[in-house]
C-alpha cells in the first residue's frame, strides 16, 4: 500500500515520546508544523519545519495534530482554510491508519478452543477472511458469516498470518508446512496475542478472556471521606455520593477538626442517611492525610475502598462501573478518568496529563499487570493523580513500612501507597466514567512542586520501586530527564541542581534489597494440604514483603470457603486457560514459581520447558502425591519435572522415594532439601458445647480431613462406639469435612457422632474438644497440617504412626504430645483406637501431661520461620 504523505504539527515532548509508533514509521513526513520563528526553517527529522500558514504551498494527505494543545491548533488550521476531515489528532490517525492496514487472517480451527476466545480484543484488530477445518462436513459452511474452507486451498489466500486454534496445533503447523505455507505466517493464538500487544502498545494487558472472573460479584463498597474546612464543595461532593446508581454501599465522615461550617453539613447527611453513614470526628488536627486515610480503612467493613475526597465530585455510575472491574480477581486498585477542575471549568484532562505515557491507550479501559505498567508508565509518573478517582481492594490498614515512608512525603505519599498495594497484581483503569478533581492554586502539591522537596520525594518513590519491582535501570535515567525539564518549567535553567536531590547512585543501591517475584500455584481452592499450604505461604511471604501472586490452575473446582484462607492484599489470578500459562507468567514477571501438586508441576514443567526465553525457576513442594500416584503416572511425571525444577522441597522422608527409584536422588542431591509445614497462630472464639447436645463432661474428639475413607473417619466413629461401651463418661467424636464418608455417616443416628461437613472455623471445634483424632491410611499422607492445628490449640492428638506424624507430635524433649497408633496390614483397629481413648480419658493426670507437651511440639510449626527459610531458597536461586 502506498505511503500516506502526513505534516505533524508539532516538535516536542508529544511528538517525541510517539516518534517510534509503527503508524509514523508507515507514513511519510513531508514537513513539521511549529509555531516558533526560531525553529521554522530549521530541518528536523528528515523534514522541515515551516511556519503553519505555508502548509497549503505544499502536498499532504492529512495534518496528524501532536501536542496536547490540540484543540487551539485545529482553530488555527481551520482559520488558514484547511478543511477539518484533513486535520487529525495523533489518535484518529492511528485509528485510520489501522483500518487502512488492517492485517488478514485465517483461523485453522472452528471448535472449542476458538469459540472461548472468540471476543478476544485481539479479532477486533484484525480481518478473519475464512476459516480452515479437516472436517469435511463443516467444509463449504459458513462460521459467523465466513467461508469454512479446507486447509489445502489456504495457499491460494492473501493472508498475513493463519492462526492456529486447537490444541493439536502441532499437528496443524505440519500440516500447513506440508502445504509449503511460509512457517513465518503460521502462528498460535499466544503468538497473535503477543504480536497484538507489541503493535498496539499495550504493555502487559490482559486481554478479558483468559482469565476466570468473579460471578454475582455485588461487594459492599466502603466509601470514606476524609475532610478538613471543604464547606464550600462539601455539599457538591456528598450528594454524588448518595446518588450512586450502585446503591450497596456504606459512607464513613471523617472531620479532621475543622474551623468552618464542614460538620454541620456532614451531620445533615449522617441524619438524612443514617443506615449506610457513619461520622468520626478528631478533637485535635492529626496533621497529616494518610492518618485520615488509615483510620477510615480501619473502620471499613466493605471489600472494596473508595477515598472520596471532600472537595472533588463525580459522575453518579462512577461506582457501578469502578465496582464491574474487580470482578478479575488479581484487580488491586481500579481509577476511572480525572477531569481538572477550576471555578466550574475543565481547564485539564487525563489525557493531557498522561500524553507523554505512549505504551497505553487512555481513551479505551484495560488492566494491566503492576509488573508491565510500573516498568512502562507509573515509574515516570503518579498516573493516578487524584484519590477520588480510584477504588481499591481493603486490605485492612496502611503497611507499617508506607506509614514510615508516608510520614515523610507531603506530595507522593499516595504513589507509594498505590505501588505497595498492586504488587503482584492489576491495576484497571476506564475512562467510562468519570471523577473531577478540583485543582486549588494553593494547594500543598503546587507548593511542593516549586521547591527541591519535590525533587526528593521523587527519589524516595524511584526507591521504592527500585527495592520491589523488576525494572530496567535505565527507566530512572528517563526520570531524572524529565524532572531537569521540570525544573527548567519552574526554576530556570541550573538543572545540575535536580542531580543533588534525585540521586541515581542512591537509587540503584536499593537494588540489592529487591526479592524476587513469586508465583505460587494451586491445583484448586478445595480442602487438602496441598491446596491449603500454599495459601498460608503465600500470605506469610506478603506479610514479610515478598511480591506474591496466587496462580490458580482451577483443575478441581473453586470451593470459597477455601478462598477465605487467603489474604485479600495476595492477588489471585484464576487462569481459564493454560496455553496462556507462558504469557502469563512473563507480564506478571515471574521470577520463581512454586507449585504443590503433581499435575500442576508437570504443567509448569511443560511451560518452561518448552518456552526456554522465561527466565523463571521452578520450585516444587513434595506434599505426598508422587507417592500415591500409580508407578507409571509418576515415572512419566518426574521425567518431565526433572528438566526445569530447581528446587524439591520435601516435607516428609517417604516423599523421597519415587526420586530415589527413578534414579533422580543420587544425581541431584543438592537439589532436596527437607522443610517442615508451618501455619500461622490465630485468635480463636469460644464454642459452647451445650449447643451441640454435648455434655459439659463428655470427653470429646475432633477429627478434621477431606472425608475419604482412607483418613479413618469409618475407625474413628468405631472407636469411639466401642469405648463408650466400657465407660460411663460420654465419649463424643466430631466430624469435619466434606467428600464420600460424609454422606455415607451423616444419617448415622447416633447422637455423640457429629458429622458437620466444612466449616472454616476448624480450630475453634479443637478448642472445644480434648484431644485431636486422625487414624489416616491415606498412601499420600506426609505432613497433615490439622495434627498442627491441634497441637496450636493445645490439643494432644491420636494418630497413626505413618509420613511425619511421629515427628509432629515429639515435643522438644522427645516426648509424643498424644498417642500413636501402629498401622496392621496398612489399615487401623479401631480397638486400639478405642484403648488409647479410654486410657487418656480416664486418667485426668496422664491426659493434663500430654496437653503440656503440645505448646513445645507446636514451637517448630511456626510459618514465619518457615517462611524465611523459603525465602533464603528463593534468593539463592535468583542469585
Amino acid at each position: 500500500m502506498k505511503k500516506l504523505k502526513i505534516v505533524i504539527f508539532g516538535t516536542g515532548a508529544y511528538y517525541n515520546n510517539r516518534k517510534e509508533a509503527n503508524v509514523l514509521k508507515d507514513s511519510q513526513v513531508v514537513a513539521f508544523l511549529d509555531n516558533d520563528p526560531k525553529k521554522q526553517g530549521v530541518l528536523f527529522e528528515g523534514a522541515t519545519i515551516i511556519p503553519p500558514q505555508a502548509v497549503k504551498k505544499i502536498e499532504f494527505d492529512y495534518i496528524v495534530l501532536m501536542s496536547i494543545f490540540a484543540d487551539e491548533m485545529r482553530i488555527q488550521l481551520q482559520e488558514e482554510g484547511i478543511a477539518k476531515e484533513k486535520i487529525l489528532t495523533f489518535l484518529q490517525y492511528e485509528i485510520l491508519n489501522e483500518n487502512l492496514t488492517r492485517k488478514k487472517i485465517v483461523i485453522f480451527g472452528t471448535g472449542k478452543y476458538y469459540d472461548n476466545r472468540k471476543d478476544s480484543v485481539c479479532f477486533q484488530r484484525y480481518d478473519i477472511v475464512a476459516f480452515l477445518d479437516n472436517d469435511q462436513d463443516k467444509q463449504g459452511s459458513m462460521l459467523e458469516g465466513i467461508p469454512i474452507l479446507k486447509p489445502d486451498i489456504v495457499s491460494k489466500l492473501e493472508v498475513d498470518y493463519i492462526v492456529l486454534m486447537s490444541i493439536y496445533e502441532g499437528a496443524m503447523k505440519k500440516q500447513l508446512l506440508d502445504l509449503n505455507i511460509s512457517e513465518s505466517k503460521i502462528i498460535t493464538y499466544g503468538e497473535l496475542v503477543e504480536i497484538y500487544r507489541k503493535e498496539y502498545h499495550n504493555s502487559g494487558i490482559i486481554p478479558e478472556e483468559i482469565l476466570i472472573e468473579t460471578e454475582n460479584w455485588q461487594p459492599l463498597v466502603s466509601i470514606i471521606v476524609p475532610n478538613y474546612n471543604h464547606e464550600k464543595y462539601l455539599r457538591e461532593r456528598l450528594e454524588s455520593i448518595y446518588q450512586q446508581t450502585y446503591s450497596k454501599f456504606e459512607v464513613i465522615l471523617l472531620d479532621d477538626c475543622s474551623t468552618d461550617k464542614s460538620r454541620n453539613i456532614l451531620e445533615e447527611f449522617a441524619r438524612k442517611y443514617p443506615k449506610r453513614t457513619r461520622t468520626v470526628f478528631n478533637n485535635k488536627n492529626s496533621g497529616h492525610v494518610f492518618l485520615q486515610w488509615n483510620k477510615g480503612l480501619k473502620l471499613a467493613k466493605g471489600n472494596l475502598i473508595w477515598i472520596a475526597e471532600s472537595d472533588d465530585y463525580c459522575d453518579t455510575n462512577f461506582l457501578e462501573v469502578m465496582v464491574d472491574k474487580f470482578r478479575q480477581e488479581s484487580v488491586m486498585l481500579a481509577f476511572a478518568k480525572s477531569e481538572f477542575v477550576s471555578e466550574g471549568k475543565v481547564i485539564w484532562t487525563l489525557e493531557e496529563y498522561l500524553h507523554d505515557l505512549p505504551n497505553y491507550d487512555w481513551n479505551t479501559p484495560f488492566v494491566a499487570t503492576a509488573n508491565e505498567i510500573v516498568a512502562n508508565a507509573f515509574s515516570l509518573k503518579n498516573i493516578v493523580p487524584n484519590a477520588s478517582s480510584a477504588v481499591f481492594r481493603n486490605i485492612g490498614k496502611i503497611s507499617d513500612s508506607v506509614v514510615e515512608l508516608w510520614e515523610k512525603l507531603k506530595l507522593c505519599g499516595d504513589w507509594i501507597f498505590y505501588l505497595s498495594l498492586i504488587r503482584g497484581g492489576c491495576i484497571s483503569y476506564t475512562p467510562e466514567t468519570t471523577n473531577y478533581y478540583r485543582v486549588h492554586v494553593k494547594s500543598t502539591s503546587k507548593i511542593v512542586q516549586k521547591n527541591f522537596d519535590y525533587y526528593r520525594e521523587q527519589e524516595e518513590v524511584s526507591k521504592f520501586i527500585c527495592r520491589n519491582y523488576k525494572v530496567d535501570l535505565k527507566i530512572f535515567e528517563k526520570e531524572r530527564e524529565i524532572l531537569k525539564q521540570h525544573y527548567r518549567d519552574n526554576n530556570g535553567f541550573d538543572v545540575e541542581m535536580v542531580d543533588s536531590y534525585y540521586r541515581l547512585d542512591e537509587i540503584k543501591n536499593e537494588l540489592s534489597k529487591r526479592k524476587p517475584n513469586i508465583l505460587m500455584c494451586e491445583f484448586s481452592f478445595g480442602l487438602g494440604g496441598g491446596e491449603t499450604y500454599p495459601l498460608y505461604l503465600a500470605n506469610e511471604l506478603k506479610n514479610q514483603g515478598w511480591t506474591v501472586t496466587i496462580f490458580d490452575f482451577n483443575m478441581e473446582g473453586f470451593d470459597e470457603q477455601i478462598r477465605k484462607m487467603l489474604d485479600i492484599g495476595v492477588p489471585l489470578v484464576r487462569i481459564k486457560h493454560m496455553e496462556q500459562l507462558a504469557d502469563l507468567i512473563k507480564i506478571y514477571g515471574g521470577e520463581i514459581i512454586h507449585s504443590h501438586h503433581a499435575s500442576v508441576d508437570c504443567t509448569v514443567s511443560d511451560c518452561l520447558y518448552y518456552n526456554p526465553k522465561i527466565d523463571c525457576k521452578q520450585v516444587i513442594t513434595l506434599h505426598g502425591m508422587y507417592e500415591a500416584i500409580s508407578k507409571e503416572n509418576c515415572r512419566k511425571s518426574i521425567e518431565k519435572i526433572k528438566r526445569t525444577c530447581k528446587k524439591y522441597i520435601y516435607i516428609a522422608d517417604k516423599n523421597l522415594i519415587p526420586f530415589e527409584q527413578a534414579g533422580i536422588l543420587a544425581a541431584c542431591k543438592d537439589y532436596f532439601i527437607k522443610l517442615p509445614n508451618g501455619l500461622p497462630r490465630t485468635s480463636l472464639s469460644k464454642m459452647d458445647r451445650e449447643d451441640f447436645g454435648i455434655e459439659s463432661e463428655a470427653f470429646v474428639l475432633c477429627l478434621v480431613s477431606r472425608a475419604l475413607p482412607e483418613k479413618g473417619w469409618k475407625e474413628a466413629v468405631e472407636a469411639v462406639e466401642y469405648a463408650q461401651l466400657f465407660t460411663s463418661r460420654p465419649i463424643h467424636l466430631i466430624l469435619l469435612g466434606a467428600g464420600e464418608m460424609y454422606e455415607k455417616l451423616k444419617e448415622r443416628g447416633n447422637p455423640k457422632i457429629h458429622v458437620l461437613g466444612r466449616v472454616n472455623n476448624t480450630r475453634d471445634y479443637f478448642c472445644m474438644s480434648d484431644m485431636g483424632v486422625l487414624p489416616t491410611y491415606f498412601k499420600g499422607e506426609s505432613y497433615p497440617l490439622v495434627i498442627i492445628d491441634s497441637l496450636m490449640c493445645g490439643k494432644p492428638v491420636i494418630a497413626t504412626n505413618i509420613a511425619e506424624i511421629k515427628n509432629q507430635l515429639t515435643d522438644e524433649r522427645g516426648n509424643l504430645a498424644g498417642e500413636l497408633i501402629e498401622l496392621v496390614d496398612g489399615y487401623v483397629d479401631y480397638k486400639k483406637i478405642a484403648e488409647i481413648i479410654l486410657k487418656v480419658a480416664e486418667d485426668e493426670d496422664y491426659y493434663k501431661i500430654l496437653c503440656e507437651r503440645t505448646s513445645s511440639a507446636a514451637k517448630k510449626f511456626d510459618i514465619s520461620v518457615i517462611t524465611r527459610e523459603y525465602g533464603e531458597i528463593y534468593g539463592k536461586l535468583i542469585e
